[in-house]
This record gives structure tokens, C-alpha cells and sequence, in this order.
């Protein structure tokens, strides 16, 4: 928040730097000259490298353990782990599958951005009110609100992507998911609980 503050602060005529390709660079190749704003964004392509490699380890390991708990299709198969490197490499293996297919499919940054940013604030919130339902705590409240707000942020506005007539485009993919999401837990997720067959272990050895 306080980083797109000062952008728009030291912007100056923002209505030309929004019709500028990269707003970001713009701004400060206006404000800082070529010289420290390449050096800048030397350091924001490290920082997504960073966050790129971060997500496919959060994705793979939340892929690994709902299949280690017998949660999705193909469990077995998902839960496996080289026994080299330590690492569920079929549960890796499938969020860079399904990564490379997004990229070739919409090649829209934007579009990838805002659709992946709108669930994982989706399902932080979940997360928050999950924790409420047990014990309702200040800092749950306050990171539910936020969370909900900037899904609506996200949401509300229309979306101009080129090429694609849709508004709304996050908004719809984001019910998609939760969607098709809703129906594998009635029809596969929910039976095998209730079977005892799939589901965090409920007994623990020391």
C-alpha cells in the first residue's frame, strides 16, 4: 500500500503514465532516471524469482498433503516423494504443469495476476474464518475485513484485458473454481470422509 502511495505521489501526471506499457518503470524512469531505475527493477525481477519459486513450494506442498490425506483424485500418485531429494515431486511436477498451460493458454499477465491474487485472498479469508468459528480473536477479524476487501477490489471492477469480451474475468474464474471445487468435495471429497478413508488422521503416535 504505502509503495503504490508514493508511485502515485511522485507520478505526476498519472494519466499519462497509465497509457505507458509499463506504468511501474514509467514512473520511475521519470522519477529517478535510467540508471537507478533499471538497478530498481534488477531488484524486482530477483524479487519475483523469489516469489515465483515461493509459490511452487506453497502449491506442491498444499497439492502433497491434501493428497497424502487421500483429498483428491489420483492421491496416491500426487503424495509421492523422491526419496533423493526429499521433495513430492508429482505434486511439483503438476503445479508446473498446470503453471506453463495458464501462461501458454491466456498470455495475459494481467489476467494471470488478478485471477491468482483474487484466490489466494479467497482462500486466506476462508482460512480466517475457519479460525473464528473456533476462537474469534481481533487479528482474525481485521485480517477477514481486509481479506474481503481486497477481493472486492479486485472483483468489483470490470476488467479490459484485449482480446477478451468478458468483464468481470477474476470474479467468474475465481466462482469457477470454487465451483467445480464445491462439486469434487459432494461427489468424491465428502463420501470418502464419512468412509473413513480419506481426512487428516485423527490419532496421533508419539
Amino acid at each position: 500500500f504505502l509503495i503504490i502511495a508514493l508511485m502515485i505521489i511522485v507520478a505526476g501526471d498519472i494519466n499519462a503514465a497509465q497509457k505507458e506499457p509499463n506504468t511501474l518503470f514509467f514512473i520511475l524512469e521519470s522519477s529517478l532516471g535510467k540508471t537507478f531505475s533499471g538497478l530498481i527493477m534488477v531488484f524486482v525481477i530477483i524479487s519475483i524469482l523469489a516469489c515465483a519459486v515461493a509459490s511452487m513450494a506453497t502449491a506442491s506442498r498444499l497439492l502433497f498433503s491434501m493428497s497424502r490425506d487421500n483429498m483428491l483424485p489420483f492421491s496416491e500418485w500426487l503424495a509421492r516423494v523422491n526419496t533423493r531429494t526429499k521433495t513430492p515431486q508429482s505434486a511439483m511436477l503438476v503445479v508446473f504443469g498446470f503453471s506453463c498451460l495458464a501462461v501458454l493458454l491466456f498470455r495475459k499477465i494481467e489476467l494471470i495476476t488478478s485471477v491468482s491474487a483474487l484466490a489466494a485472498f479467497i482462500g486466506y479469508a476462508g482460512i480466517m474464518y475457519a479460525s473464528m468459528r473456533e476462537k474469534v480473536k481481533l487479528i482474525s477479524i481485521m485480517a477477514f475485513v481486509w481479506s474481503m476487501i481486497v477481493v472486492g477490489a479486485i472483483a468489483i471492477p470490470e476488467t479490459e484485458i484485449a482480446g477478451i469480451t468478458l468483464k468481470h474475468l477474476p470474479a467468474v474464474s475465481a466462482l469457477a473454481v470454487i465451483f467445480l471445487g464445491a462439486i469434487l468435495y459432494l461427489f468424491f471429497v465428502r463420501r470418502r470422509i464419512l468412509l473413513g478413508k480419506a481426512g487428516p488422521p485423527v490419532n496421533f503416535k508419539n
